[in-house]
């Protein structure tokens, strides 16, 4: 008969441990990864963006932070969820060249709400304002306003290091046979589930890649993008616990010299953070 030594009996037990802890096999199972949110709840996140620009030899930096108060509207009959984003404790910066400068945001959301209808894969088809905000100007903006509080998900059961892309364009100003503005694809990944208070959570991180050519006020954008981002979700529901994404872009701005008439362009870089987190 063979006696185990008693570090080994010490192994075996922390392997048995380890095997039969509630993260481990969770690690091992497929989850459903689709949007719903819940009904009746709501949640408040807080949230911030910053943004990095070096263009023709100057250097802004913005500053961007508030609180959104997120909620379920309405379940549609079309599989739409109609979702209410409110916004409040807007605060704004802007340093150029290092100097501080008065600011007020281009989009004042402060005090003002949106209604984002999403589909089952957290796609935000189209949105609304409540009421009027100042310093929008399209459809397509007031959209891309509210898509950072939803992850796009592949609608269907995946499991632990399985991926899935999502591809993306923006049409904006182009014209039909044109390129679009923004052209490119996010591929992301499920790292982990885990549960946490009751709560099972997916960890997800994504690796995106796009070109744009792109009309600014100054000229137009010719550039590559690449970022990231990882977020964790409730597998039940499909929404945000807590998001950060990175994008780097990088190119030129062609436009008109005002002086000569002549095509001129300049050197861009753009670097864009954005954070939020469920309070």
């Amino acid at each position: 008969m063979t006696t185990l030594r008693p570090h080994v009996m010490l192994c075996a037990a922390v392997m048995l441990f380890v095997l039969s802890a509630p993260g481990a096999a969770a690690e091992e199972e497929s989850v459903l990864l689709t949007f719903g949110f819940p009904e009746g709840k709501v949640f408040n996140y807080k949230a911030s963006r910053l943004d990095e620009m070096v263009a023709g030899g100057m250097e802004v930096t913005v500053s961007h932070s508030m609180m959104v108060e997120v909620s379920l509207k309405a379940a549609m009959e079309n599989g739409l969820s109609k979702i209410a984003l409110s916004f409040s404790d807007e605060d704004a910066s802007l340093l150029r060249d290092g100097e501080l400068e008065d600011y007020d945001p281009e989009i004042e959301l402060e005090g003002k709400t949106i209604y984002a209808f999403v589909n089952s894969k957290g796609e935000v088809d189209k949105a609304e304002a409540a009421s009027n905000i100042p310093g929008l100007s399209t459809a397509d903006e007031l959209r891309e306003l509210v898509e950072d509080w939803f992850v796009r998900l592949p609608g269907e059961e995946v499991s632990v290091g399985q991926e899935w892309r999502i591809d993306f364009e923006k049409m904006g100003m182009s014209q039909e046979g044109e390129e679009p503005e923004v052209q490119g694809y996010t591929d992301f990944k499920l790292k982990k589930i885990e549960e946490k208070d009751g709560l099972l959570i997916a960890e997800i991180e994504g690796k995106t890649r796009m070109k744009i050519n792109k009309a600014m006020f100054r000229g137009t954008l010719v550039a590559e993008g690449k970022g990231e981002v990882k977020t964790k979700i409730a597998v039940e529901g499909g929404y945000i616990i807590e998001c950060k994404r990175k994008l780097d872009v990088k190119g030129k701005t062609v436009g008109e010299d005002p002086i000569t008439g002549k095509e001129s362009e300049s050197k861009t870089a753009i670097t864009q953070y954005f954070e939020c987190k469920l309070k």
